[in-house]
């Protein structure tokens, strides 16, 4: 199911972002300076650093990450020009799994 480019996202939530080689080893981009758009085919993570596009095709597992004092949604991924690991920081992780869910992305059960 392929999108245009110019075609508007199934869902837009606006958050923070962790990126990086690892938990410890990435970028923090606190609320409100990360916007992560959800289309039928991919997901965009637009930050104030750059945007990650990650196809549904490179994305191995969708899960929930519990930080100390928030809740975001992470990817795993095989792209390779693209941080290992990407963590959006959200309030609304449970409406962004379904979400992606529904569109095919590998949610993992225990989210």
């Amino acid at each position: 199911m392929a999108t245009s480019p110019d075609s508007a996202p199934v869902l837009s939530k606006r958050g923070g972002a962790r990126i990086g080689r690892s938990f410890w080893l990435a970028l923090n981009v606190s609320y409100p300076f990360a916007r992560l758009h959800v289309y039928p085919d991919r997901v965009e993570l637009q930050t104030i650093v750059g945007a990650i596009i990650l196809p549904r095709a490179v994305v191995t597992a969708v899960r929930r990450e519990r930080g100390i004092f928030s809740t975001g949604v992470r990817f795993q991924h095989e792209a390779l020009r693209v941080p290992r690991f990407v963590l959006f920081w959200t309030r609304s992780s449970r409406e962004i799994l379904e979400t992606l869910a529904r569109f095919g992305f590998p949610v993992a059960e225990h989210s």
